[in-house]
């Protein structure tokens, strides 16, 4: 009789709390059946439950590559460690009691990706001078994740 060892590993995410919870499985026993086409037996345990808080809620990240203005322009850019071919990015302007979305697509490279970019005029989209939390959020099939920043606008 031979027993084998394996060991499995399931992630889950819950966005809404921005966390990410990794179960991993206690090793489980396998024994090979006494039968001629070596049908495998599986013994059950229990699992153990760790969470971890992360920015990266599945597979990927986010940065922000620039964050500047220029005269009147707020310009933001990204880029996103995988390919994605369908999603949104939201960007998310805060300060005081102001928030500030907007949304743009995500642009798919060869190997990374890109949201398509955030260029905002400041006096149209009514951003006063101060200090704003840039968060930017990227959601596609295969990715969710996010990051922020901070620009002070003159």
């Amino acid at each position: 009789m031979s027993v084998y060892i394996i060991r499995s590993q399931t992630l889950t995410t819950d966005l809404h709390k921005n966390e990410q919870t990794q179960n991993i499985n206690n090793p489980k026993t396998i024994a090979n059946s006494p039968s001629s086409d070596n049908t495998q037996i599986a013994i059950n345990s229990t699992n153990d439950k760790v969470n971890n808080s992360t920015t990266q809620e599945s597979s990927g990240t986010v940065s922000i590559t620039a964050l500047s203005q220029n005269n009147d322009t707020l310009n933001i850019r990204t880029l996103i460690s995988n390919i994605a071919e369908n999603g949104t990015c939201t960007l998310t302007l805060s300060k005081d009691n102001s928030t500030l979305s907007f949304k743009a697509g995500i642009q798919p490279g060869p190997s990374t990706s890109t949201c398509q970019g955030f260029d905002l005029s400041i006096s149209q989209q009514h951003i006063t001078a101060g200090d704003w939390i840039v968060n930017i959020t990227v959601e596609s099939d295969t990715i969710h994740t996010s990051t922020s920043g901070r620009i002070n606008i003159k």
